[in-house]
């Protein structure tokens, strides 16, 4: 892969990385909450997640108010690439495009 990666291959990489990060920054912070410092980390993470959770059972609702549905929004794409790379080192697949119809 290295720096001459495809797109795709790029966009797996930085997208699993970002999602290590996400789920490695939620464990550590449980961990070392005993601090002041990582538990008020670990009530912020806390708070987003809350925010994403209330986007998603409250999506229609919060349709019309700016940003209410953006914690969804990066939770969600951030979930999205989760399945995709799974999806791309488990899958077995030909990368041949495939009709439809």
């Amino acid at each position: 892969m290295g720096l001459t990666g495809s797109p795709f291959e790029v966009s797996i990489v930085m997208a699993s990385a970002l999602l290590a990060a996400m789920i490695g920054l939620l464990a550590s912070n449980w961990v070392l909450a005993d601090s002041p410092f990582y538990h008020v980390t670990l009530v912020g993470q806390f708070a987003f997640y809350t925010w994403a959770a209330a986007g998603f059972l409250l999506h229609d609702q919060l349709r019309g108010v700016r940003f209410a549905l953006l914690g969804y929004f990066l939770v969600t794409m951030h979930l999205a690439f989760l399945v995709g790379l799974i999806k791309y080192l488990f899958v077995l697949h030909d990368g041949t495009w495939q009709r439809s119809g």
